[in-house]
């Protein structure tokens, strides 16, 4: 027993009120002085106190359901409904109105060719890459002997799509930094089928992410999302107006800047033949792309309608509907659809072509990522951290599966060849080729620097 205990004791048993060898007594005697202080206190200063306990009680629950709330976020990556209203960023659209008659901005058709001349010109000189050295690394490589013979030359890739990458809707990258804040922001692909919509997102999943939103809710949400909460294959319209399967409804579709993917129509119309996906129209190996009808089974259509002068093609948008919207063609098909995104004057988006995914996919992310506010900073998924030594992340794997698409590798050579003038018309008859050049959009196309065929 330590001396302090011990003088205690002693000047107890001196004062008679407990016997040192009787610890019961001692026990009781202590109850009794507790029971006398509690009595003596005044009741106010109970009740305060008692107030006091039930604010601390109070205030322990609601930082509790804080700490829980937020790891709830960092689990399902949803954000609370917000307003990040946007209006009148991009005002021109291809046929020439404007949604604000004071507008200053270029108009018309012009006005978007011109700006997406200057954004071309806008990514950095220093990480551009010259469709040659693609190409040359690939032959490099160990790729199949009828691979390397249908690799494009540089004055072939530059013909067809210019010698630097086009990325339309820069000028509204401000206004989308300035009115959402970057804690709540998410940059997610938008497309048609087969336009590398999964190519982006694994590009900006690997180099891309928003530091604040990375300082607030953790290294596993850098805000790159799969695609925008209303379905990337939707038409622009159903912005605020529809949920994909698997978006949350409560996630604010304002707070993404949609990337739009576009591909070569020529390009595109022979990847549909090869994955259709939710578009359905009549066709087979013999006959696709198939806008002339020229066999007897082309004349009919699963809608109740005769293919006469064109094979149409049905699309079901959202799985749940049985609802199909009918485009005359494929061609129709491409044209409507982007002619709908380059109408958008009220909200920021950027359009980015996929052969610049191949040839500048550096250049193109790292504008991309600016755009919406993040940073450069690749994504080390062996370190399971933020590693910038790495350099720009290529992908090494497709985004659908199966064939690598890396620089260097069979699959990224193939891709490559599919630009190529040779395998992109081959595979087109006469009469395709001809009603595709009087029905594509030469407006679209001439934006996009995607050129129109001689003849086969």
């Amino acid at each position: 027993m330590g001396s302090l205990a011990v003088d205690s004791i002693n000047v107890a048993k001196k004062e008679g009120n407990i016997d040192i060898h009787d610890d019961s007594t001692w026990k009781q005697q202590k109850s009794r002085r507790e029971k006398n202080k509690s009595r003596n206190r005044p009741r106010g200063q109970t009740n305060q106190d008692r107030t006091l306990l039930i604010a601390l009680l109070v205030l322990a629950v609601v930082t509790i359901t804080q700490v829980v709330m937020v790891e709830l976020f960092f689990v399902s990556t949803e954000t609370p409904v917000v307003s990040h209203d946007i209006q009148y960023i991009k005002n021109t659209a291809l046929n020439g109105r404007t949604e604000d008659a004071g507008s200053t901005t270029e108009g018309g058709l012009s006005g978007i060719i011109n700006r997406a001349a200057s954004a071309s010109s806008a990514a950095s000189v220093s990480i551009l890459r010259e469709p040659v050295d693609i190409v040359a690394e690939v032959l490099q490589r160990d790729v199949p002997l009828d691979v390397k013979e249908n690799l494009p030359s540089r004055e072939e890739v530059v013909k067809l799509y210019g010698a630097t990458p086009r990325i339309l809707g820069l000028e509204t990258c401000q206004a989308f930094r300035d009115t959402v804040k970057q804690q709540d922001a998410f940059i997610a692909p938008a497309g048609m089928f087969n336009t590398g919509t999964n190519l982006i997102y694994e590009y900006l999943e690997q180099n891309c992410n928003l530091p604040d939103k990375v300082r607030v809710h953790g290294i596993a949400s850098r805000g790159m999302r799969f695609q925008v909460p209303w379905g990337k294959h939707a038409p622009a319209s159903w912005r605020l107006n529809h949920f994909a399967k698997d978006a949350p409804k409560s996630i604010d579709q304002t707070a993404f800047l949609p990337i739009v993917a576009i591909k070569d129509p020529f390009t595109w119309m022979q990847s549909m033949c090869r994955h259709g996906y939710a578009a359905f129209w009549p066709h087979s190996k013999q006959h696709c792309p198939n806008l002339v009808p020229m066999y007897p089974y082309e004349e009919q259509n699963k809608f109740g309608e005769v293919n006469t002068d064109s094979v149409k093609v049905g699309l079901k948008y959202d799985a749940y509907s049985q609802d199909r919207i009918i485009y005359d063609s494929l061609a129709h098909l491409w044209n409507e659809w982007y002619a709908e995104w380059l109408n958008v004057t009220h909200f920021p988006f950027l359009v980015v072509r996929f052969e610049d995914l191949l040839f500048h996919a550096e250049a193109v992310i790292t504008e991309v990522c600016h755009c919406g506010g993040g940073v450069m900073e690749p994504f080390s998924m062996r370190k399971g951290k933020l590693d910038d030594s790495q350099g720009f992340q290529y992908i090494e794997d497709s985004a659908k599966g199966g064939q690598k698409i890396h620089a260097g590798s069979s699959g990224f050579a193939t891709a490559i060849t599919k630009v190529g003038e040779k395998i992109r018309m081959e595979q087109y008859t006469e009469e395709d080729m001809e009603f595709a050049k009087k029905v594509l959009r030469k407006d679209i196309m001439e934006v996009f620097h995607y050129t129109m065929p001689s003849s086969l």
